[in-house]
């Protein structure tokens, strides 16, 4: 019932966001008025899962809205499917997957996070737009009473999905444990009363009485070791295999700390004296270690941090597909570039620009004019 009052009201809203919406070509099917459900509930499981902040989740749900109503679509404009409408064609994934909303959520957040990061006065539309480049770039903070709406269902539905689990796992432990005194009881009454008489025939006959009783089984919990290995990754660079860095990871280690191309690491005190000993930007703490909030409120002085690194950030001209983690250097293409000449200027191959840039295509005919691309990794 409370479903289909919320789809009314997804319907008004969608009436009243229409004309800021821009024509939907190639569908065979009409237009969603209201979320799916499933879809609602998978981004925002992701969404904690990757501890994001509040306005990559409202950019997240705006976009999901805007874009496909949150739903998986397979359909949008030119080769735009899922619910994010993401493009094949310009590195975003395969049909298959850009059609999963799983990983159509974290390859949207890949770069979402990352914006956050090095952009925190924009607003959460002006976010989500930094991710999807839209020819509508003003229709995502359109949308944000209804991105808020999205938000509060799907933690609603994430709530209710809490409770009815634990009321579940309450009444099968419940029902569990009668079961188990019951047949613990029945087992002890039957092994007590049980005799067995075995006769045994060879010249002589011999009475046996054998009597059963219930032993309790004792039953330890599971001790759990976990065991950490610093792993040391590797990287062929003209057929030459260097390591990334000979700094071994500590433990503990805060949650999405970089550790590929890391050089530093400490334990937290505050986000001003780090900044001071290792010469830093708030933004590049943020970029190496993701878990740090934008007022870096939140720093912990049991786990280690990422503080000095080779790899930087990318800048607002990055260009779609490519990598935001492990890039040391991204050159800016200027108009006129042939990739012959850029991929020669910084002396890589076709084959290694395409590995960090995974939107350019075989032949290497859409590399973009005032476009970043990646020339330099760990």
């Amino acid at each position: 019932m409370a479903f289909v009052v919320l789809s009314s009201l997804f319907l008004v809203a969608a009436t009243l966001a229409a004309p800021g919406q821009p024509q939907r070509r190639d569908c065979t099917e009409s237009w969603p008025s209201y979320p799916d459900t499933n879809t609602l509930n998978t981004i925002y499981a992701i969404c904690v899962q990757r501890n994001v902040t509040d306005k990559v989740l409202l950019a997240t749900f705006e976009t999901a809205w805007v874009e496909s109503r949150v739903w998986p679509l397979d359909c949008g404009d030119q080769d735009s499917v899922g619910v994010f409408q993401q493009r094949p064609s310009q590195g975003w994934g395969t049909i298959e997957q850009c059609m999963d909303p799983v990983y159509a959520t974290n390859k949207y957040l890949d770069d979402c996070i990352w914006n956050d990061i090095i952009y925190p006065n924009i607003t959460a539309g002006q976010l989500a737009q930094s991710v999807q480049r839209s020819e509508f770039p003003t229709r995502y903070d359109e949308n944000e009473a209804m991105g808020l709406q999205l938000v509060v269902q799907a933690r609603a539905n994430a709530a209710a999905m809490a409770s009815s689990s634990s009321s579940t796992s309450s009444s099968t432990s419940s029902s569990t444990s009668t079961s188990s005194s019951m047949s613990s009881a029945t087992s002890t009454a039957t092994a007590t009363s049980t005799s067995t008489t075995t006769s045994t025939s060879a010249a002589a006959t011999t009475s046996t009485t054998t009597s059963h009783s219930a032993t309790p089984s004792n039953t330890k919990p599971a001790s759990t070791t976990t065991t950490t290995r610093s792993t040391t990754t590797t990287t062929t660079t003209k057929s030459t295999s260097t390591p990334v860095s000979n700094v071994k990871v500590p433990s503990p280690l805060t949650s999405s700390t970089i550790t590929k191309g890391c050089d530093t690491y400490t334990k937290g005190t505050t986000c001003s004296a780090l900044q001071k000993k290792y010469s830093v930007t708030l933004a590049q703490l943020r970029f190496w270690n993701p878990k740090i909030n934008s007022s870096c409120s939140n720093m912990s002085k049991s786990t280690y941090y990422c503080v000095k690194s080779k790899t930087v950030a990318p800048p607002s001209t990055v260009a779609s597909g490519t990598i935001k983690t492990g890039c040391t250097t991204y050159a800016l293409v200027k108009a006129g570039t042939t990739c012959t000449a850029f991929t020669a200027k910084y002396k890589i191959s076709l084959t290694t620009l395409r590995k960090w840039n995974t939107a350019v295509n075989s032949k290497c005919s859409n590399l973009q004019a005032n476009k970043s691309y990646c020339v330099a990794a760990v």
